[in-house]
């Protein structure tokens, strides 16, 4: 299970909004469960979780960790594949960011490209809001 997940576009923030959804996942949380075990914890019909669980996977929020084979029926044992799920910024950029920039850096010139950045910051920063200034917003997301 990874620690965060970043949801990457507006579908699957959909689905991932929706309060019964959010419920299964919490109920999830690190123990494997099944869609029946699921429903009788939440009190709520299979069919229903099901649909759910179905639309979670599909959308690649959980998946299935096991398989058991009972009286011929595959009964799936399902977790989260996150301890958090975060939009990620890139999700609004059409929307927020006048100018957006992607970029690969090697993994061993990453700490000097932080430090770059933050001495850049660190010289532009004004210490207060005034009428001659703007809000820059700077977002380092390394994968």
């Amino acid at each position: 299970m990874k620690d965060i997940f970043y949801i990457e576009n507006i579908d699957d923030l959909k689905v991932i909004s929706d309060p019964f959804r959010i419920e299964i996942l919490v109920s999830l949380g690190t123990i494997p469960q099944s869609g029946q075990e699921l429903a009788e914890k939440m009190n709520v019909s299979r069919s229903k979780v099901h649909y759910h669980l179905k639309e979670l996977e599909k959308h690649g929020f959980i998946e299935v960790v096991k398989q058991n084979i009972v009286n011929g029926i595959v009964q799936k044992f399902y977790l989260p594949v996150a301890k958090v799920f975060v939009p990620d910024i890139n999700i609004f950029s059409d929307v927020f960011f006048n100018e957006f920039k992607e970029i690969l850096i090697k993994k061993e010139k990453i700490s000097s490209f932080k430090k770059d950045i933050y001495d850049v910051i660190e010289k532009y920063s004004e210490k207060e809001e005034k009428k001659n200034t703007k809000k820059v917003n700077i977002y380092i997301k390394e994968f």
